[in-house]
């Protein structure tokens, strides 16, 4: 699916060639619609190859996206979250938002949301940290499989949200794997859409499951993640009571996960 040219002035020909570049056929559902070719976007930009779309990895996000579990975390349902990477095999981001950006679907939103953690990764200094584990993952060089799942909450309260999970192959966040899987971008210029007065939550809000290495020893968050601060990219941001985040946990085995909710 080719999209039109949206770029910050300067960058019109880096952008216009990549629309041929990352235009994809996938069967993505209509709600995810761009959600590959997203994520190829900013895989070109932090200089790694494009990503596939990929139906079998897609049907297992679709699976638990609809599942009872995921239900259960939807405002009102009494339930929480908690991530199902297939004993692993899977890399995981999930993101759940009540507004989707300007001429987005929710799948493009959720990549964009994901992106914002770019700003607080140490290119430095590489490796894991809860903060900016879903920018990770997106950019994973060593990925080339994904598949995501939708899935629209029942309004509760007056708010409607919407789920989006999606599952990489191979895995990301691999620890000691970082500095050849995650590179510093070739242009600062980033596309970001015209952002509105959005409601972000801290990530404080919830439990982020730990990214662990193949090895036998896995890599073991603290039991409080640290603090993360508002990203300077969207503007008027400003806090949400804890009362009203979907609350998120991990068990223990699970990995290469990341979660994020985004309330409007």
């Amino acid at each position: 699916m080719k999209k039109p040219c949206r770029v910050v002035k300067g960058w019109l020909l880096i952008w216009c060639i990549s629309t041929v570049i990352f235009s994809s056929t996938a069967q993505e559902p209509p709600e995810l619609q761009g959600i590959t070719a997203r994520h190829n976007y900013f895989r070109h930009i932090f200089q790694a190859p494009p990503i596939e779309w990929d139906d079998s990895v897609a049907s297992a996000a679709q699976t638990f996206t609809d599942s009872a579990a995921v239900l259960a975390a939807c405002p009102g349902q009494g339930g929480t979250f908690q991530h199902n990477t297939d004993g692993g095999k899977y890399g995981q981001n999930f993101a759940g938002s009540s507004f989707t950006y300007p001429n987005q679907t929710i799948g493009e939103t959720a990549v964009d949301l994901w992106m914002l953690e770019e700003k607080q990764y140490n290119f430095q200094d590489p490796g894991f940290s809860d903060s900016t584990g879903h920018f990770t993952q997106v950019v994973w060089i060593a990925s080339t499989k994904l598949g995501c799942g939708y899935r629209k909450c029942p309004t509760y309260n007056g708010l409607t949200l919407q789920f989006v999970i999606c599952n990489y192959l191979p895995p990301g966040n691999v620890i000691g794997e970082f500095s050849q899987n995650v590179k510093p971008p070739i242009t600062n210029h980033i596309d970001f859409t015209s952002l509105p007065s959005a409601t972000v939550s801290p990530t404080t809000t919830s439990t982020v499951s730990p990214s662990t290495t193949p090895s036998a020893t896995p890599y073991i968050p603290t039991a409080s993640p640290t603090a993360v601060p508002s990203t300077t990219a969207v503007p008027s941001i400003t806090t949400v009571p804890v009362s009203t985040i979907v609350p998120f946990t991990s068990g223990p085995t699970l990995s290469r996960c990341n979660c994020t909710c985004e309330i409007s």
